[in-house]
This record gives C-alpha cells, sequence and structure tokens, in this order.
C-alpha cells in the first residue's frame, strides 16, 4: 500500500517552511505593535539681535515696510516699544501713489466698508502719528515716537487714497511696555495644494514677559492665503464669526501671502502673557476647511496624538503572529531532528 509515511519531507524543504512561517508571524507581530505619529513643533530659536523691532529704551530702531499696487502695505503688523523711536523706511515699489497714516485711536480696527469721506473725517477727528505721501518707486523716511504708557495698545495704519484701505491697505503697530531678551524667531508655511499650516503648533518656552516673537510665513503653493494671530490667549476662534471678531479686536500679528510660491513675509508682534493663541488664515473658507493652528507661549504644547485605535484587529493579528511564530519554531526543531539523525538500518517499510 502507498503511504505518506513513505515520503518523509527533507530537512531543508522543513527549514524553507519554518523560516516562512516565522518570516510572516514576525511581520503581523511587529504591524500589530502601536507607534507614536509625530506631533510637529515649530523649532524655536533665540535671535542674535537684541530688542526686536522698536525695542529698548527709546532709542532708535528701524522697520523697513513696503508699499504696493496690490493695494497692500507688507508686513501690515509691527512691534514698538513704548517710550522707544522708530525709523520707518517706506518703500513704494507700485506705479501709484499711497500714503502711510498712522492713527492715534488705540485698538480701534476701522470698518473695511467706510467710505473716503468717513475716513478722512476719522483722522481729522482722531488725528495720526505718521502721514506721508508715498510717491511710486520712492522710498520714506519718517520718526515715530511710540507714546510712554501706550503698551499693549494696537494701532491702524492706512493709506488715505481713495479706495485703497477698503481694498485692503492696512495693518497694524502693536506696542509692548518693554521686551525680555532678544526675539524669538518662528517658521510656518502654508502648504502647497491644501488649506494647511505646517506645522499648526508653534511653541516658545518663554519664562518673563513681554515676549517679542518674529514668525517668517511662507507660501509653499500658488494659492493666495492671509496668517492672522488672535489677540487673546485660550481663546478659540469660530468658522461663522471670526471676522466680526477681528473687526472688533485687531490681530496681535496679520500678513497676506502673495500667490507666488516660495514667497515669505515677516510677522512681528510682541507677547503680553503666557497662554495658548490660535493663528488661521483668513481667506474665506480656508479657516473651516481646517487652515489654523496655535502658538503655546510659557505653557507646554500638547504631547503627541497616538495612532487610532485598532486594539480588536491588533489583538487578531497577535494570535495569527505568534501563531504563525510557533509552527515557525515547530518546524525549524523537526527539521533539525530529521537532518540530524541517520534512519535506522532495517527502518524502511517500503518493503515487505
Amino acid at each position: 500500500m502507498f503511504s505518506l509515511r513513505h515520503l518523509p519531507a527533507s530537512p531543508r524543504s522543513l527549514r524553507r517552511g519554518a523560516k516562512a512561517c516565522a518570516a510572516v508571524g514576525l511581520v503581523l507581530l511587529l504591524g500589530a505593535l502601536p507607534f507614536t505619529a509625530a506631533h510637529p513643533v515649530g523649532m524655536v530659536r533665540q535671535s542674535s539681535s537684541g530688542g526686536g523691532p522698536g525695542g529698548g529704551n527709546g532709542q532708535n530702531v528701524g522697520v523697513n515696510l513696503t508699499a504696493t499696487d496690490a493695494p497692500a502695505f507688507t508686513p501690515n503688523s509691527f512691534t514698538a516699544v513704548a517710550g522707544s523711536v522708530v525709523e520707518l523706511r517706506i518703500m513704494n515699489n507700485g506705479s501709484l501713489a499711497h500714503t502711510f497714516t498712522l492713527s492715534k485711536a488705540a485698538n480701534h480696527r476701522l470698518l473695511p466698508n467706510v467710505t473716503p469721506a468717513e475716513l478722512n473725517a476719522f483722522f481729522n477727528a482722531n488725528g495720526s502719528f505718521v502721514n506721508v505721501t508715498l510717491a511710486p518707486h520712492s522710498l520714506t523716511f519718517a520718526n515715530l515716537s511710540v507714546p510712554d504708557g501706550s503698551g499693549g495698545n494696537s494701532y491702524e495704519f492706512v493709506s488715505v487714497l481713495p479706495y485703497q484701505f477698503q481694498a485692503g491697505m492696512a495693518g497694524f503697530l502693536n506696542v509692548s511696555a518693554g521686551v525680555s531678551g532678544p526675539p524669538v524667531s518662528l517658521n510656518v508655511n502654508a502648504l502647497a495644494g491644501q488649506t494647511l499650516w505646517d506645522p499648526s503648533v508653534l511653541a516658545v518656552n518663554a519664562s518673563s514677559y513681554p515676549v517679542a516673537v518674529d514668525v517668517a510665513v511662507t507660501n509653499l503653493g500658488s494659492s493666495t492665503h492671509t496668517w492672522w494671530l488672535s489677540p487673546f490667549p485660550n481663546y478659540n476662534l469660530s468658522f461663522a464669526n471670526f471676522t466680526t471678531f477681528f473687526q472688533a479686536h485687531p490681530p496681535l500679528a496679520s500678513v497676506n501671502l502673495a500667490s507666488s510660491p516660495g514667497g515669505t513675509v515677516q510677522a512681528n508682534f510682541t507677547v503680553a502673557k503666557a497662554g495658548v493663541y490660535e493663528y488661521i488664515c483668513t481667506v474665506p473658507g480656508h479657516f473651516a476647511n481646517g487652515m489654523f493652528g496655535f502658538l503655546y507661549i510659557g505653557v507646554p504644547p500638547p504631547a503627541p496624538a497616538a495612532a487610532p485605535g485598532t486594539a480588536i484587529v491588533q489583538e487578531g493579528v497577535l494570535v495569527l503572529g505568534g501563531t504563525l511564530l510557533g509552527v515557525g519554531g515547530a518546524l525549524t526543531l523537526v527539521a533539525s531532528f530529521t537532518g540530524r539523525f541517520p534512519r535506522q538500518p532495517g527502518s524502511d517499510e517500503s518493503h515487505h
């Protein structure tokens, strides 16, 4: 009679089967192990220059601004220390005339739908710290004496020529009571083809306040974006009402990113106290689609998020992987014994 006992497996084939089972089992076990996704946090470095824009004991410091025919100011926010003197260097690189008119009304944001006549009436009533006309393709200098005791205040600057402010030519001077140490430099990117900031978490390890922060905001794509920072710590902006919120509360920093890939603008601002400050893109639809992030000042950023729970699947994979490893070990053992001991004389049962 023909019997499978008469065709024993060779040691080599058993070893191959053992290795295959063990390899599959090991892969399954490793795949079932939990992992932690890296949570990107913006890198922080201390700048070598002290004081930041408008920083330090009343000495002259310089701030560079650019006026464009967009129309816009770049950057559209800068920081100065109360009691300091700031030399403004404003380059008009467009073919249109503009003005740089800095309001004396503290913490007041002009409504974007005011008429040119209403805008002029506002400045006639409230006055301006600086009011200069910027000729096309020219460089203009102006000295700004930041008032003592104005720390924590924000002042809006605009172009008062008809409909330039209404088209977006505005920005803010943010005043601090004094900067603690050199400014901290951060980087954040608008991702190409996505409505996301990278990183979506920035962190500054500050222990004394106020602290100056410089954020380099880079557009990696070809869409227009903005980077606006909430002036309030520990406050979550809403998709539905962030526009009216910023109309009532000027942003701590606000810059516009042109649609040219690789373009970088600097957002310079001073933070007065610890907390979590939210930043968003104000282009319609971008915030709601995920273009927001958080700046952690003096508080630890969140711990890295764990991978999605797959406990049930992982349990089955672990059992299967362990079984296959066991089968591989058993086959290895059988192969070692089969190849190690010679067959005893007379044990061949193929003959009766």
